[in-house]
């Protein structure tokens, strides 16, 4: 019963968010420095692709900017549609009908 019941608990703590997996605050915030290590690339893709680009084409667009392996995971989101939604406006638009990608208004 014991087990049973450590396993609730554990649940209960969970942030219930499948997009963002669980970690301790070192390995977060490693994540958040990889992310923002690669948000110059980001800018730079939407900045060629003004017309916009669909978010499963990310990973082959950083490859073409030398930005190897990436994945949104690395950054701590469980797709890359989680990681497109949380960048702020500055980086880009995301329309997550259309699953595309725009630059940021101006």
């Amino acid at each position: 019963k014991e087990e049973s019941e450590e396993e609730e608990e554990e649940e209960e703590e969970s942030s219930g968010d499948p997009d963002m997996p669980e970690v301790d605050t070192e390995e977060a915030e490693k994540q958040l420095k990889r992310e923002k290590a690669v948000r110059p690339a980001f800018k730079l893709l939407v900045g060629k692709h003004t017309d916009g680009f669909p978010v499963d084409d990310l990973p082959g667009l950083l490859e073409e900017l030398k930005v190897k392996g990436f994945t949104p995971q690395m950054c701590g989101y469980g797709s890359l549609h989680a990681l497109a939604k949380a960048q702020p406006p500055g980086v880009w638009r995301y329309d997550r009908t259309a699953k595309i990608i725009y630059p940021p208004q101006k």
